[in-house]
């Protein structure tokens, strides 16, 4: 019985319900390994009861129809209290019904008070406790509090009162420590220069320990002061178990903190976060955290596909070069041979890749750069082989139109930037125009005097070839 009703119920949900559903489960539990069976969307399908108890226990059961029933009958449970608080939260009926009464000259009679006393204490076994949240919650007290039919000395209407202004304190704390989190994140990403406050400064009081809220502790004290160790073996492991009791707007934040934190690095020239990198653009793209209504940021998009490449996850790359449109829309066409060229650099078709990059065309001149860097990765990989004749000067020409570009456009760029760029030119010339013997003594020298410059991970690799 539980297995038939669990089934209709899971078959009358969209795929999108379904997707949001999975999110709130551990993904290393009995109900999540079940719900993968169960789901029709293109879940793990399994019809042999055995196998099906033995993939979902981790073991073989006596009785695999009685177990799995009764795994069934809490599954949905779980789901039917879960989709009812979907409606209370994205339709506001409990506000909505509420605010009506009180219209009505403040009446709200038992029965009415009953229903919301069964909503409240439903919410209050659900995880998620946003800044939106507690403002429900704060008006919807709020509301009985002045019930014409209140006695206002009662033990009931002071602590809907109580219970107001603890919901208000709340959604001022919650409130300050989302503005104080973004505004570190996003001068993070925007300007590395700034000294961010300190957060025990600006936090003036306790919010309490929720995960939610330790990882947005963790991504300030990250933002403030680097803290490689920190953010590979607490923050990102946390993110992961967590992330999911945040709300969408938390979660993208968290998500490009992650992202953005293990960019920066690998950018930097630490090799071992080209790793980190792969690890966050999978897990944001495959647990619906990025892409979202058919659009990545192209930068993101080119990232995802590059550092699947680089750790040479081909298949990964590739099936995400062959879903571009789902991510990228129809008008990236660009973006999306910008990403390929990134793929066939990393296996090697540096011919292709050339090829490639020769036809891509770029307003964003941010994106122009990334070209003309890649193509100048790819030539003087050809340039190594030998296997062209006088390749040198083909990869000379491609770098002198490369520093002439950005003399061109010195305005449209910051000074690091430009300098950055220049200095990368400037070893592929002297790599280029020594012999072979003497490259690596060039190039260990200049990576150990020179900290400006783009492609360090690259041109370490250099040293071995």
């Amino acid at each position: 019985m539980s297995y038939t009703k669990t089934n209709l119920l899971l078959k009358a949900l969209p795929t999108e319900t379904l997707q949001l559903f999975a999110k709130t489960l551990d993904t290393k539990s009995v109900l999540y390994r079940l719900f993968q069976c169960l789901r029709p969307d293109g879940g793990k399908d399994i019809e042999d009861l055995e196998k099906r108890a033995k993939y979902v226990f981790r073991a073989d059961r006596k009785k695999p129809q009685k177990a799995l029933s009764n795994e069934a009958h809490k599954l949905y449970k779980l789901l039917r209290k879960w989709l009812i608080i979907q409606e209370l939260e994205q339709d506001g009926l409990a506000e909505n019904q509420l605010f009506a009464q009180v219209i009505k000259r403040h009446k709200v009679n038992k029965l009415y008070k009953e229903t919301l006393n069964k909503n409240g204490d439903l919410l209050n076994e659900f995880p998620n406790r946003d800044m939106w949240y507690q403002l429900e919650q704060m008006r919807l007290f709020h509301a009985l509090y002045f019930d014409s039919t209140n006695d206002f000395l009662s033990d009931e209407t002071t602590s809907n009162f109580q219970a107001a202004v603890r919901h208000l304190d709340d959604f001022y704390a919650i409130a300050r420590l989302r503005y104080i989190i973004e505004q570190n994140t996003r001068n993070f990403v925007l300007n590395q220069t700034t000294k961010l406050p300190r957060q025990k400064e600006i936090l003036a009081q306790d919010f309490g320990d929720s995960p939610i809220v330790q990882l947005f502790h963790m991504a300030a004290r990250l933002s403030e002061q680097k803290d490689n160790t920190l953010f590979i073996s607490q923050f990102c492991p946390s993110l992961e178990q967590y992330i999911h009791l945040a709300d969408t707007e938390n979660q993208a934040t968290l998500v490009n903190f992650r992202i953005n934190y293990a960019v920066m690095r690998a950018q930097g020239g630490n090799a071992d976060f080209m790793k980190q990198q792969y690890e966050a653009y999978y897990f944001a793209i495959e647990k619906g955290y990025l892409g979202e209504a058919n659009y990545m940021h192209p930068d993101h998009y080119i990232n995802a596909v590059g550092s699947a490449a680089a750790l040479k996850d081909f298949d990964y790359a590739s099936n995400l070069l062959a879903q571009s449109e789902k991510y990228l829309g129809q008008q990236m066409e660009n973006t999306h041979q910008l990403a390929e060229a990134y793929f066939l650099f990393y296996k090697k078709d540096f011919d292709e890749a050339t090829q490639l990059l020769s036809v891509i065309q770029f307003e964003n001149f941010h994106f122009k750069l990334r070209v003309r860097s890649l193509a100048a990765q790819c030539h003087y990989e050809i340039f190594l082989t030998n296997t062209v004749k006088n390749y040198e000067s083909v990869l000379d020409r491609h770098l002198d139109s490369y520093q002439k570009f950005i003399q061109r456009h010195q305005a449209e760029i910051t000074q690091q930037v430009s300098i950055s760029n220049q200095n990368f030119i400037s070893i592929l010339k002297q790599l280029s125009g020594n012999l072979k013997e003497k490259r690596p003594a060039i190039l260990e020298n200049f990576l150990t005097n020179e900290p400006r410059v783009i492609l360090k991970i690259w041109l370490k690799s250099l040293l071995k070839k």
